[in-house]
């Protein structure tokens, strides 16, 4: 039935307008019923098998070792324990639920990437049906619904979202943002108010993923203005609760920011610069489908490009004047983008694809509404086929450049070296390149990258600590302290750094009385930076401890060292303090092997 009704053209176009068939071929009941059924199937089946590829795939040196691979706590799964410390922590985010589900990865197959993969495509999949569920509300119509949910879910804007295992947070924000704003428009519906208890707890949980949905009370204050509503609750009533959570949220986010150093105010003539600019720019990724990378450089924004991207906005501003669907979507998608895009600047980026993810979404909801009025309002029949076949096309181009961005994350060599095609001034994907090729052992290219991403910036200090490694290991320490000596001059609080160079000092010096007390005072730096919970720098502060003699001190330690071992369950490591901390109770040291414990490079 539904094949005969798909062949013939006219229903394209009839089904697109939101008019029911004759009650011979469809009946409206019947269609309610199908049409939206026969979408998820097809956005849901479509979706997972345009990113079945990725479950291939691995993780990446960019952030993913900070969330999984080198994450201890991560990595040993759903144990109470760790479920604490979800709740306690911060890694420049505070989103507890964010750890939770990586953990439950984790514990179904610790080490393996697919698993990553696979929840967060069918995150991204749950997410484009709840963006059809909404445009539906919103539009009424399940087909407009339709090919706002493609756009969504196939546009390669979205790729890295999806594909950066990482990026589970904002995956996971959304989805409860989204959850949230659907419960609200029942609410608004139903003057339903276990939706909007649900709908306000989804918000929350939201802020508690990712601060991705900040503004989304706005948001809900414009649906509030400009749609029909039989809520009879004052307005403020209804929205306080959500701006209590949202400056909450703000709060928690900025201090979590602020700990972590990942944070800058702007309130100079270059925020309003990098605002405009940055607005228009987002725009231009969207509509002009790329070229995307993972990382964009911070850079000052001139006069020239702001006076463009100033009468580029205002141009589009204009344009939508008159539509308002799309004047609205264009609205919410600026209110969303707002604390990402100037006035507070996070991490070492101007801009990332990954913003777009949730705000987008407002923006394809008032193309669709807009296209959807075009078709209503053709005379002609042609033109109407025309513009049903167009927009079949623009998704299944759509789906073309998602496949291809796919393929640029296949492998870390091809991710880094694209952002590096698109822009050779970066610096962050040059030091992430030379990372990926230390490992594959090609030193000779991954200290040129390292070099290369000294020369556009002296002061990366990845690239500087990753230097003095190879050096290190050249047993070249006077290179080696020289690039891990201006590392911590320049970074004083990046424990890796303080941390090698303890161990440079400590390894590959002649250990005289002052090697020995410099190297002291270097790991004990490391560790106090990790808060003496970094086993690696523990071990290396220990080991200088020992040569020493200092006998009190490495009582303490080894003790923290033996109590860090019993949480993470590691027994063997465990029972190796167990007997040091037994040789220095007895004073018989000599009975200890103290080359158990070799100082490593980080």
């Amino acid at each position: 039935m539904f094949w005969d009704l798909v062949i013939q053209k006219q229903n394209w176009v009839t089904w697109f307008q939101g008019k029911n068939q004759d009650a011979s071929d469809l009946s409206p009941r019947k269609e309610v019923q199908v049409v939206p059924t026969l979408v998820i199937l097809s956005l849901v089946v479509g979706t997972f098998f345009l990113y079945k590829p990725v479950l291939g795939y691995g993780f990446i040196n960019f952030d993913d070792p900070l969330y999984v691979t080198d994450n201890e706590n991560v990595l040993e799964g759903l144990r109470w324990a760790n479920i604490k410390w979800a709740f306690s922590t911060s890694y420049g985010f505070y989103h507890p639920i964010t750890w939770l589900s990586l953990m439950a990865d984790a514990t179904f197959k610790p080490q393996g990437a697919p698993v990553f993969h696979l929840t967060n495509i069918w995150i991204h999949i749950m997410n484009a049906v709840s963006v059809f569920f909404i445009t539906s509300k919103l539009l009424e119509n399940p087909w407009a619904a339709a090919v706002t949910s493609f756009l969504f879910a196939w546009h390669p804007i979205n790729v890295e979202t999806v594909v950066w295992i990482a990026e589970r947070k904002g995956l996971l924000g959304a989805f409860f943002a989204l959850l949230a704003v659907d419960r609200f428009l029942t609410f608004q519906l139903k003057a339903s108010w276990f939706s909007y208890f649900c709908s306000l707890l989804a918000f929350a949980a939201s802020l508690l993923c990712k601060p991705v949905a900040l503004a989304l009370p706005v948001v809900f204050l414009a649906l509030q203005l400009v749609r029909k509503s039989n809520i009879r609750t004052k307005l403020s009533y209804i929205l306080t609760p959500f701006f209590v959570c949202s400056i909450a949220g703000t709060v928690v986010a900025y201090n979590a920011q602020l700990t972590a150093n990942a944070i800058s105010t702007d309130l100079s003539t270059q925020a309003v610069f990098s605002i405009v600019f940055n607005y228009f720019w987002y725009l231009g990724k969207l509509f002009l489908l790329g070229p995307y990378c993972l990382f964009y450089p911070r850079k000052e924004i001139e006069f020239l490009p702001f006076v463009f991207s100033s009468i580029g906005l205002l141009l589009v501003l204009l344009y939508v004047k008159k539509r308002p669907y799309m004047w609205l979507g264009l609205l919410c998608f600026m209110i969303l983008l707002l604390p990402v895009v100037g006035f507070c600047q996070i991490g070492e980026h101007r801009a990332a694809d990954r913003y777009t993810y949730l705000p987008g979404i407002a923006l394809f909801i008032g193309i669709t509404s807009s296209m959807k009025t075009v078709v209503q309002s053709l005379q002609s029949q042609k033109f109407q086929e025309i513009t049903v076949l167009g927009t079949i096309g623009l998704v299944t181009l759509l789906a073309v450049l998602t496949k291809h961005q796919i393929t640029i994350w296949s492998d870390q060599r091809s991710l880094y070296t694209h952002a590096l095609r698109h822009d050779n001034e970066n610096s962050v994907m040059y030091c992430n390149l030379g990372a990926f090729l230390q490992t594959e052992g090609d030193i000779g290219e991954a200290a040129k990258c390292y070099k290369n991403a000294l020369f556009i910036d002296p002061s990366n200090p990845h690239a500087l600590n990753n230097l003095g490694i190879l050096h290190a290991r050249k047993q070249n320490a006077g290179m080696a302290k020289k690039y891990l000596q201006k590392a911590v001059l320049l970074h004083y609080d990046y424990a890796p750094a303080f941390h090698n160079l303890a161990a440079v000092m400590f390894k590959l010096t002649d250990n005289t009385s002052d090697d020995l007390h410099e190297a002291r005072a270097y790991a004990r730096k490391a560790c106090l930076i990790s808060d003496f919970q970094n086993i690696e720098y523990l071990d290396n502060y220990l080991q200088i401890l020992l040569r020493m003699n200092a006998v009190n001190e490495a009582k303490s330690l080894a003790e923290s060292c033996f109590r860090i071992s019993l949480q993470k369950q590691d027994w063997q490591e465990a029972t190796r303090y167990d007997l040091l901390l037994h040789a220095l109770k007895n004073n018989s040291l000599s009975d200890v092997n103290s080359g158990y414990l070799i100082p490593t490079l980080k």
